[in-house]
């Protein structure tokens, strides 16, 4: 986990197992904070999500299992608004998941997503395709590789190796430092 430092994925995921194994009338939400270190591996998380609403899921709890999508507003370096528009497949391939396993009354009674865990994603693809302000963006592009350089000094990690699909975007990043500065 590079931005949870110190946070051990497979235990989280068996601990949730686990509530919902062992605490049938529970229900989950997992608050999924959108930001610019998410879009490329969100369907990824969605697909996981998913095999827990169809494994956990039951007449007690129909939409036992859901997912809640709002945006990071601040620190605006970490907005997946930052990201070139090419970063937007990410965000399709994500829609389409979610399209392609929608919960149909009665075809699979109480598992797959809602209309409103879809609506939440296509709110996020309006707010980016928003024009955003260059000038703006730049900086706040500079900001994003200032943040993430020192935060790879000082926890000795690797954003470049962690997030190797956007290591195009963390050059450009560099050089509006090197510009602004």
């Amino acid at each position: 986990a590079y931005i949870r430092h110190g946070m051990q994925w497979p235990n989280y995921w068996n601990n949730v197992e686990k509530i919902l194994r062992e605490i049938p009338e529970m229900k989950l939400t997992f608050m999924c904070t959108y930001n610019a270190l998410s879009v490329t591996s969100f369907t990824e998380f969605l697909r996981n999500s998913y095999e827990l609403k169809l494994k956990y899921s039951n007449k007690h709890r129909a939409a036992g299992v859901l997912v809640d999508m709002p945006y990071l507003r601040y620190p605006e370096h970490q907005k997946f608004t930052i990201l070139p528009k090419e970063f937007k497949s990410y965000i399709i391939e994500s829609k389409k998941f979610i399209e392609n396993h929608l919960y149909k009354e009665g075809v699979q009674p109480y598992q797959g997503y809602h209309n409103f865990e879809l609506n939440k994603l296509e709110r996020l693809i309006s707010y980016w395709e928003a024009e955003p302000d260059k000038d703006r963006l730049n900086l706040l592009r500079k900001d994003f590789y200032s943040f993430f350089s020192e935060h790879d000094r000082r926890r000795g990690t690797s954003f470049t190796e962690t997030f190797p699909e956007m290591n195009n975007f963390y050059l450009m990043c560099k050089q509006y430092r090197k510009d602004l500065e």
